[in-house]
């Protein structure tokens, strides 16, 4: 497959709307992350609508819901599509939210219980998505020990408890082809290794959620 001028335009959009972000407690431009997931992506078989739609993943959640009408105008229906379905809620929803940890705990569960809804390009995306974030917390975690956590509003456990959850969500499905496989044993390898490393992976998943709003 070779890229066409789309994913160049959608190069620039990305950068347009998210250069002057940072990684969470790191320093490092967030445009990394978008490059990372659509590589991500490229690599595990993806077409030239799901990269651009990882590049996109989170401009909605992280710029606004009133760039849904660009996105559609410039790079179709599909990949608007995928990133509504990456997004489970947006900056400002966030920002209004009366309990935060509460909001927090009740968009993501939501968000993991309707994995089986999505569309495969959806899942691919999402994925790829998770597998740079928990390869990332778990390079700082080696490097940080358990001050990494406090880049996170649900602290330790809320970010244990999601992956584990993740883990669960993304699993293949039988008509899902090879390459979301071997993306997905990726997040099996680094999920399994944090928690290994962090002493949980003898807590069940309940146990896991329970100690989030502690």
């Amino acid at each position: 497959m070779k890229l066409t001028t789309r994913y160049q335009q959608a190069l620039a959009f990305a950068f347009t709307h998210h250069q002057h972000q940072e990684r969470k407690g790191s320093g490092t431009p967030y445009l990394a992350h978008l490059l990372s997931v659509s590589s991500l992506v490229l690599e595990h078989g993806g077409t030239e609508d799901e990269a651009i739609a990882a590049l996109l993943h989170d401009t909605i959640e992280d710029i606004g819901d009133h760039l849904k009408a660009d996105i559609q105008q410039h790079f179709g229906d599909l990949v608007l599509d995928v990133v509504m379905a990456c997004t489970d809620g947006t900056s400002l929803e966030k920002r209004n939210a009366r309990h935060p940890l509460e909001h927090w705990l009740a968009r993501k569960t939501f968000y993991v219980q309707n994995l089986h809804h999505k569309s495969f390009s959806a899942r691919l995306v999402g994925l790829a998505d998770k597998v740079h974030n928990a390869r990332a917390i778990l390079q700082d975690y080696i490097r940080l020990d358990d001050e990494v956590w406090k880049r996170f509003k649900t602290g330790k456990w809320g970010s244990l408890w999601y992956y584990r959850a993740l883990r669960d969500g993304y699993a293949p499905l039988p008509e899902d082809p090879e390459g979301y496989g071997h993306l997905y044993r990726l997040f099996e390898d680094v999920t399994y290794t944090l928690e290994h490393l962090t002493g949980v992976e003898h807590l069940s998943t309940e146990d896991l959620r329970g100690r989030v709003l502690v």
